[in-house]
């Protein structure tokens, strides 16, 4: 079900957006033209950090909020 489940974040005005699934892969990563000027290589670079770590810990706490509903709160150690 995790494997399954996608979030996407976007940022930077809407001109680049991350997809990650349930187990933490980023499945998409979009960069519009305008932002790929070599003379916006740093800010690029760290939007992007900055946009995957967002998508990262959504899935992370959708990941746990998912896990929480199907073992009814039990605390099973490696699950969470």
């Amino acid at each position: 079900e995790l494997k399954k489940m996608t979030l996407t974040e976007t940022g930077v005005d809407g001109l680049m957006s991350v997809t990650v699934n349930g187990e933490l892969e980023i499945t998409a990563l979009s960069i519009d033209e305008k932002l790929l000027d070599p003379k916006n290589r740093g800010k690029l670079e760290a939007a992007a950090i900055k946009l995957v770590n967002k998508a990262l810990q959504r899935a992370k706490g959708e990941a746990t909020n998912r896990l929480t509903k199907i073992t009814g709160g039990l605390n099973i150690p490696g699950l969470t």
